[in-house]
Order: C-alpha cells, then structure tokens, then sequence
C-alpha cells in the first residue's frame, strides 16, 4: 500500500494547490491527512462535502480517501453518482474531475499488484502472450477494478483470440473507467456483437465517443433497433467522411438496407450493397483489431440475397 498512497498523497497536494480553502473544517482535514490519519480526514472531507456538494475539492478528497480506506468501487460509484447527478458543475470543472478519477483508477493499491502488472509488460513486449496474461491475471485479483490491468487484460485477450474473456474485460474496463474513449469504443462493439443495442445507444454521448468509430457503432445499433430515422442521417454523414477516413463496410450493408426500404431508393441501395460485397472480398476487411464484432461475415449472403431481389 505504501506506493499507492505515495502517489495519492501526491495528488491530493496538487488538488490543493489548485483549490485551496480556508475553512476550518477544511483545514483539519488537510492536517489529518497529512498526519495519515485517514479514517479522521475521511469524516472532515465528507462533511465539507455534505455541506456543499459541488465541491470538486472535497468530492475529490472523498474519493481518493474512500480508495484507500474502502477499495476502488466505492470511490467509483461516489464519483459517477456525483458526476450524474449535477446538472450546475462547469465543463472545466467536469474535466478536472474526470482526470482525477481516471488517474485514481489506474492507480495500484499493492506493489504486488503493481509488480506483476510490469512482469506482463515484458512479456507483452517479448510477444509471450500467454504469460503475460497469467501476470494480468494476479495483478486483477489483487487490483480490483484498476482500469489499466484490465484494458491491458482485455488487449492481450484479443491478441489471443479469447474472445469470451474478451468481452468480459473490455465490459469491466468500461465499468471502472467509461471516459476512456478507445474502452467506448470497444464496450459499444462488444455490446453490437451481444446484440445488445440499447446499451450502446444509452451510453452517454462525450467528446470521447464521437469518433468514426463510435459513431459507426451508434448508427448501426440505431438500425438494428428499428429506428432507421435516426440511423439513415448517421450513416450519411458517416459516408461523406469517407474520402478523408477509413470507414467499416458495415456502413454500405446498413445504407443498403436502410435505402432498400424506401420506393425510389432501389439504386442506391444496390450501389452500397455492392459495395459492402466487394469489400468483403477480402474478409480481413471486415474485421476490427482481429475480431468481427459486426458479424460482418454473417451478412454477406443476406446483402447478396437483398441485392438480388432490388436487380429482380
């Protein structure tokens, strides 16, 4: 535990640096810590906290003093309850406390967690993945929810083609850290490829998930759900970015089907369907960091099957 609180003793100078407070109940709070009396500086922040709840300093404290002193989900759930429910905070205030609490979530609360973290690093670089997994393996059981063992878990799963263990890390990493923009994208495919389009439609809409990426996932999952108004001008937009970025050729099979439904818009939707067919000539055209979670594969014969009845 001793680097742990190294680093959050750190962190909670800074914070105080940025946002120092004269209030006395502040102040003994400060001095508690300080004399790593947590369980007195915990009740202190709170209280401050409960007094003013769009106090970004005492939420701060509350969270980093609840991680030592409760565990990682505690501080999770303080702050995700927090960040939901003000509707007055600034934008720059949000921003400060998102980085906070990503930092906090990638920290390690053991050196043995820590330690077995970096033993899969080396064998991440020496490519012995299976070894490297067994290393994030232990680190994930002494380090609950830390968001850096698992997004590493979740890549080296990948790597591997263990797709079930896939799926289950990337959903714990989004979990424990939903403002990681590359862990949105890959919750909202994972939760495409469990059919699971309502969630990837509820996941809040955060400059993080407005890549191409996860506005491809957003409209595909629109579609899916039967809301071809909201995906048809999702997709469009998608296409019209085609020129200067890579687009999935999930988009053509979806702009086929949206426009197969329409009276005039038969030739359009022949032009995109063949064009996803083409593009799934090359089957690794369909696939995302080595896996489909579009099912992509599984839709050529339907593109083929609805191209023929628009030509017939």
């Amino acid at each position: 535990m001793r680097l742990g609180f190294a680093i959050i003793f750190s962190l909670l100078v800074s914070v105080a640096a940025e946002s120092a407070t004269s209030d006395s109940v502040s102040l003994a709070a400060q001095y508690y810590y300080s004399h790593h009396d947590y369980q007195q500086a915990l009740g202190l922040w709170s209280e401050v906290l409960k007094r003013d709840p769009e106090n970004a300093t005492a939420l701060l404290h509350v969270c980093e003093l609840k991680l030592i002193s409760e565990g990682r989900d505690a501080c999770r759930e303080l702050m995700l309850s927090s960040l939901g429910s003000s509707d007055t905070r600034s934008a720059e205030s949000k921003k400060f406390l998102i980085d906070r609490f990503r930092t906090l979530q990638t920290l390690f609360l053991s050196d043995e967690g820590q330690t077995s973290y970096l033993q899969a690093v080396s064998w991440i670089r020496l490519k012995e993945y299976p070894r490297a997994l067994a290393s994030l393996e232990r680190s994930n059981q002494l380090e609950k929810g830390n968001a850096l063992v698992l997004r590493e878990k979740a890549n080296t799963e990948r790597t591997l083609g263990m797709w079930d263990a896939y799926i289950q890390s990337c959903q714990s990493a989004y979990e424990n850290d939903p403002f990681d923009p590359k862990v949105i994208e890959e919750t909202m495919e994972v939760r495409i490829y469990l059919g699971n389009y309502s969630k990837v439609i509820a996941i809040p809409t955060r400059s993080a998930a407005n890549s191409v990426r996860a506005q491809t996932a957003l409209a595909i999952s629109l579609l899916e759900s039967g809301n071809i108004a909201g995906a048809q001008p999702l997709l469009q937009s998608l296409a019209g970015q085609g020129k200067n970025t890579s687009l999935h050729p999930i988009i053509w099979y979806a702009l086929g089907k949206v426009f197969s439904t329409k009276r005039d818009g038969r030739p359009e939707a022949a032009t995109y369907l063949q064009r996803f067919i083409s593009a799934a000539a090359r089957p690794e055209n369909l696939l995302i960091e080595g896996w489909d979670p579009y099912r992509s594969i599984e839709k050529i014969d339907a593109a083929k099957e609805l191209l023929a009845s628009l030509n017939g």
